[in-house]
């Protein structure tokens, strides 16, 4: 288990309650089609299979308690009706990659087998023969559940190599021959990792040259970011970003053809590991703390509010206050994010401001014109009156400077002329 894995009790598999015959089954309802519904290829119809031929039953397994049980699907409804109807997600809808959002990964069975002297056919089964097959690949059930990643302090699921392989197991072990009216069962199997498949903190170990060093500190929010690196053709995940990052080539390492999971497990391990013996700490949490925030305020004041701050500077403050957060024996991480973010949202408020300022800037100018036109029939009318008054007192009288009114009496003046012509 990884350092940053969740710490939990050990999860057991079992078959859930009213899933075994001790139980009389009261929990399973299976509801096969009638024989009039199972029919197949038949040239003479419209449809060249039976309605029943959708029939399907299903194992559920809930990776976060260990917990397995089994049913069917209602044949009645359309294919694209199917999913809805299942208790968790088939692997292939959410990728390989990911977790089912529930927790719920569904395996789907066809009852439906072919024989060359019978020809098609679809093997009805029982409760009891759909237990028998769950006790069986309890084990493996096992190995899946206990092998899982478990991610940060919410233990978010995310598949192992081993857990991969165990699913592989799975799928092999509840995959029916079907055939001249009898079913067989493989043995379940519990095979090991292949060689290649790997966990991604393989890769990291392999290859620290390429890790960047801001990873030490990065937020939850960028790790999860790289490890869902998918780009349109080549690897994904850790390996493969860094690969693009630092312009190498996967075969480089002789990775060619492998695969790798775990790819937030070993991103969050390896910031765990790089913490030593700090505590990893979130930078918004321990920001609005009273050592946080002191530091903080120590900090704009020797570089100034974080809104005015370039880049360089505010790297200085992420650096006074690592180096604050350091003397509590923590290791911030998502600082440099964190500090981009609260600076976004000052500079955000400082522009919010001068847009209101702007308006009603715009607003006062707007009246200002408006009394301004209101004033000059009068100005100039009082301005007719008399010679004898100086610009600077006419100026006093209507709120003008001198300078504005000697403009106005010799623009008054240029006009006389026109005028009389």
């Amino acid at each position: 288990m990884a350092a940053t894995e969740t710490q939990t009790p050990a999860r057991t598999a079992h078959i859930r309650a009213g899933y075994h015959p001790e139980d009389a089954f009261t929990g399973v309802s299976l509801t096969p089609p009638p024989a009039n519904d199972i029919w197949f290829k038949d040239d003479t119809l419209t449809d060249r299979y039976g309605r029943g031929t959708r029939y399907r039953y299903w194992y559920a397994l809930d990776l976060n308690t260990g917990e397995l049980w089994y049913g069917d699907t209602d044949y009645r409804q359309d294919d694209e009706h199917l999913i809805a109807q299942l208790p968790g997600y088939l692997r292939k809808h959410v990728g390989d990659r990911t977790a089912p959002p529930n927790g719920v990964i569904t395996r789907l069975i066809s009852p439906v087998g072919y024989h060359p002297d019978h020809g098609y056919e679809l093997h009805v089964l029982t409760a009891e023969e759909l237990y028998e097959v769950a006790v069986g690949v309890l084990p493996i059930a096992q190995r899946i559940v206990e092998t899982m990643h478990r991610v940060g302090p919410r233990g978010e699921l995310e598949w192992s190599a081993a857990a991969d392989t165990a699913w592989h197991d799975f799928e092999c072990a509840t995959e029916p021959t079907i055939g001249g009216g009898t079913i067989t069962w493989p043995e379940p199997v519990i095979k090991p990792v292949p060689k290649w498949c790997h966990e991604a903190a393989e890769f990291l170990e392999r290859h620290p040259e390429l890790i960047p060093a801001e990873w030490a500190t990065a937020s939850d929010d960028e790790l999860d970011r790289i490890a869902a690196y998918h780009p349109k053709g080549g690897y994904g995940g850790v390996a493969g970003y860094l690969c693009t990052s630092g312009d190498r080539e996967i075969y480089d390492g002789g990775w060619g053809g492998h695969t790798f999971l775990g790819d937030r497990t070993a991103l969050y391990a390896y910031r765990a590991k790089a913490a030593g013996d700090r505590t990893a700490t979130p930078a918004q949490e321990w920001l609005v703390t009273e050592a946080g925030q002191k530091a903080l305020t120590a900090a704009t004041a020797e570089y100034g509010p974080l809104a005015d701050q370039h880049d360089d500077q505010l790297a200085q403050t992420a650096a006074r206050l690592q180096a604050a957060a350091t003397v509590e024996n923590l290791l911030l991480h998502g600082l440099d994010e964190q500090l981009r973010h609260r600076r976004g949202a000052d500079r955000s408020a400082v522009e919010d401001l001068l847009r209101r300022q702007g308006a009603e800037v715009a607003r006062l100018q707007k009246l200002l014109d408006d009394a301004r036109k209101l004033r000059r029939p009068t100005f100039v009318r009082v301005l007719g009156w008399s010679s004898e008054r100086t610009d600077r007192v006419l100026g006093e009288l209507a709120g003008m400077s001198h300078t504005a009114v000697g403009e106005v009496r010799r623009a008054l003046e240029a006009a006389e002329p026109d005028e009389q012509a």
